[in-house]
């Protein structure tokens, strides 16, 4: 949490993102709501923030997706499902299926392995 303490929680969520994209070994989705809860205590996260864990499972979601990681992709879209019961919640919504548009329409989908 130290390495975020000078961040916004936009920037919080976006580097968190990144993380579950890249990391050298999979993340799993229990790690992602212990990260906020931290995230949270430490101060990081507002609680008018709190749509942003939606965006986090998305993520997870749509890496789980693309890695025909069928387990892990219901558990990523259960968790999203569950957490998007607040209004702002849309706007992680919006955001994955947009990227999702632009990614398909780069042919990355079709070509992923």
């Amino acid at each position: 949490m130290a390495a975020f303490l000078d961040k916004t929680a936009a920037e919080v969520v976006h580097l968190a993102k990144g993380s579950i994209v890249y990391a050298p070994h999979k993340i799993e989705a229990w790690q992602i709501l212990v990260f906020w809860h931290e995230a949270q205590e430490a101060g990081l996260i507002r609680p008018s923030d709190k749509y942003g864990i939606v965006n986090l499972y998305l993520t997870f979601f749509g890496q789980s997706l693309l890695g025909k990681q069928w387990k892990r992709a219901r558990q990523g879209l259960w968790q999203a499902v569950r957490f998007s019961f607040q209004p702002r919640a849309l706007i992680a919504w919006r955001e994955f299926f947009g990227l999702g548009i632009k990614y398909w329409r780069n042919g990355r989908v079709g070509g992923h392995q």
